[in-house]
């Protein structure tokens, strides 16, 4: 019987060109098309197309940085479909990008979520790499696991670990079912050491807490190693300090604080700090990770129920590592229920031989009061239901209150306002890592907007021969020592381009003023109270409906930190966009087409007045993979308007 007739449908598409004879491989004979490839289920954010630059159909898949577990669910064509006459099945996958990938196959079969009735294997992929993932029904990593059925196989998914920083994109050139024997089993291993029990708990109370100080572990006690569990690693504790080597044969060598089997109680706390010093000669890739047992919440919001924070240590340098409950490196994370931890862990990312830190200081942090409450109202959904403005936006702030507009530009005449606007950033250098330089010519006012031109067009930053020259030019204004505000409420209307590489954006940066008597950068310093403020900042490559909302704080050098959210909203009639800031002390609330779309509430809100900015950068955080056919492209501002409160103008 031929694999084909076994499944008669799209079940696993065949993304070779050729058919293979079936002896140890079998395959689909099925051509990758247009309607197969729509059939491709993708999660979180991954985008699936067709691609043929190779000479042969495959299917191109994009993830997005910093979404959990993005990729795709390949259509089966019924509720299961039947491999009982393979052993498995296996997957060819080219990493075309250029930053690395993890990526995992999964099969399921149908039961409930909580008892994992599905085997994975995964692989890493570096750029520019082509691999086969190949899995056995009843292993996991190669472990036996759950005993799948074949007969009624419901799923087959490729999902990656969230690419870091930059977006990858593979391409999926085959995917069929196999009838080589699975690998021998492994030798038995020895039986794991037993986890020192817990103390009992506390009569009348289900959980441990720490003292007020928030130890978390006492490192001058003799029995301080009795509080932790090595894996791939081993320590030492002397005069209050733990030092600990770490194994450069694993991916994640760990150490684990061990908590009470019901938990510890830490909601008293903002979150976890320890200090780490870096006795090694290479940089080390830290994670702080504290967890919840799996729920149903988590799985319902596709999250893994645990926060982390991730900090890279250079030789020789001693660095606090704080993680705040609620927030994955400083973004929006999974909802912590911090008054029932499971885990505590901090583990490395491939360490180099020889790498060895020295930790103190492990405890809870602050107080509850001091995490930062955030709340996001839009959803990856909501980019496909249309959007009809409220009649009045424009006119007024979303919100109630004695408003009093300070600006009101409109751009009218045929020029640019130079008594507000300056088509250049306060100082003469380029952005490091993206692309364009700024050119005066690339704003131009008429009809009542603003257009910032982006094109593939040589010249020097600012139109000064003196300056680097780029090969790609855009449009920037801003109001330093023009206009700035304190809190208050701002919005601009905006028609963002298209092409991908490029990145609008809609922010503002902090200004001290003259009278402070600081040089341009510390007046623009985000330190000491201040902070960046990205009102709207817009990946061309995401499509419509989504842009990034963020804070940047404590200048972007070792100290930095951020906060930052998608946003995701429908199309209008027009394809305008009205994007709004309501700053007030401790609190600031973004608004899109006047509706509320998250918030962020924080002590560390910025309490220094603040410029404003309009700009299209190119590359960069973008992609470097510009789409220069498509340009030029245009970003087209309809007005910026600011309000105050009538009682904040008397101050």
């Amino acid at each position: 019987m031929s694999f084909l007739s076994r499944l008669s449908l799209p079940a696993l598409l065949a993304f070779a060109a050729l058919a293979l004879p079936l002896t140890s491989v079998a395959q689909l004979a099925l051509p990758v098309t247009p309607e197969a490839v729509a059939a491709i289920r993708p999660e979180k954010n991954a985008v699936a197309s067709l691609d043929t630059s190779a000479g042969q159909p495959a299917v191109r898949v994009e993830l997005p940085a910093d979404s959990g577990y993005p990729g795709v669910n390949f259509p089966l064509g019924g509720t299961t479909v039947d491999l009982s006459a393979f052993t498995g099945i296996e997957l060819e996958v080219s990493n075309i990008s250029e930053t690395r990938v993890r990526l995992h196959l999964r099969v399921d079969n149908p039961g409930d979520w909580k008892t994992s009735p599905w085997n994975t294997e995964r692989i890493m992929l570096a750029p520019g790499e082509t691999k086969t993932l190949r899995l056995f029904f009843g292993l996991s990593q190669g472990q036996p696991a759950y005993k799948l059925d074949p007969k009624l196989i419901s799923a087959v998914k490729l999902f990656a670990d969230a690419p870091k920083q930059t977006n990858a994109t593979l391409l999926v050139k085959r995917l069929a079912a196999i009838t080589t024997p699975p690998p021998a089993p492994p030798a038995a291993a020895k039986p794991a050491a037993p986890r020192p029990a817990a103390a009992p708990l506390p009569e009348g109370n289900s959980q441990f807490s720490p003292p007020i100080s928030g130890e978390l572990v006492d490192l001058k006690s003799p029995d301080a190693l009795s509080k932790l569990k090595f894996n791939n690693s081993t320590g030492t504790v002397a005069d209050g300090k733990l030092t600990v080597a770490f194994a450069a044969t694993s991916s994640y060598p760990n150490l684990y604080i061990l908590v009470p089997k019901d938990g510890l109680d830490l909601s008293a706390f903002a979150g976890i700090e320890l200090t780490a010093t870096n006795t090694g000669t290479a940089a080390a890739v830290t994670h702080l990770r504290v967890e919840n047992r799996p729920n149903a919440r988590a799985d319902e919001l596709g999250q893994k129920p645990w926060n982390t924070e991730k900090l890279t240590i250079k030789p020789g340098e001693s660095v606090p590592l704080r993680l705040t409950f609620g927030q994955n490196n400083g973004s929006p994370g999974y909802d912590l229920h911090a008054g029932r931890v499971s885990a505590i862990q901090l583990f490395l990312v491939s360490p180099k031989p020889g790498t060895t830190l020295v930790l103190s200081d492990i405890k809870g942090w602050g107080s509850a009061g001091d995490r930062a409450l955030n709340t996001v109202l839009t959803k990856p959904a909501d980019r496909s239901i249309p959007v009809t403005p409220p009649a009045w936006l424009g006119q007024r702030p979303p919100v109630e209150g004695d408003w009093v507009q300070t600006l009101n530009e409109n751009f009218d005449g045929e020029k640019l306002n130079d008594q507000l606007w300056t088509p250049s950033f306060p100082w003469d250098g380029l952005q490091p890592g993206q692309l364009q330089r700024y050119s005066a010519e690339n704003v131009t006012v008429a009809n009542g907007h603003a257009r910032f031109k982006a094109e593939h067009r040589r010249g020097h930053h600012n139109d000064d021969p003196a300056r680097p020259a780029r090969d790609f030019t855009s449009g920037i204004i801003q109001s330093y020592d023009k206009f700035t505000q304190l809190y208050g409420y701002m919005e601009s209307r905006i028609k963002l381009p298209t092409t991908r590489g490029l990145w609008p954006a809609f922010w503002t940066m902090p200004d001290r003023g003259a009278a402070s008597g600081l040089n341009i950068w510390q007046r623009r310093s985000t330190s000491n109270g201040a902070m960046e403020i990205d009102i709207m900042e817009h990946l061309c490559e995401w499509g419509p409906g989504r842009h990034n909302a963020a804070v940047h704080w404590d200048d972007y050098g070792v100290n930095h930190k951020a906060w930052g959210t998608g946003i995701f909203y429908g199309p209008t009639p027009d394809g305008w966009h009205v994007f709004g800031l309501l700053w007030e002390p401790g609190k600031l609330t973004w608004f899109i087409d006047g509706k509320k779309a998250a918030e962020w509430e924080n002590e560390r809100v910025s309490t220094v007045p603040a410029y404003i900015k309009l700009n299209i950068q190119i590359g960069g955080w973008a992609t470097k993979n510009v789409d220069v056919a498509s340009l030029p492209d245009y970003m087209t501002v309809d007005y910026v308007r600011t309000w105050q409160l009538r009682e904040r103008l008397k101050n």
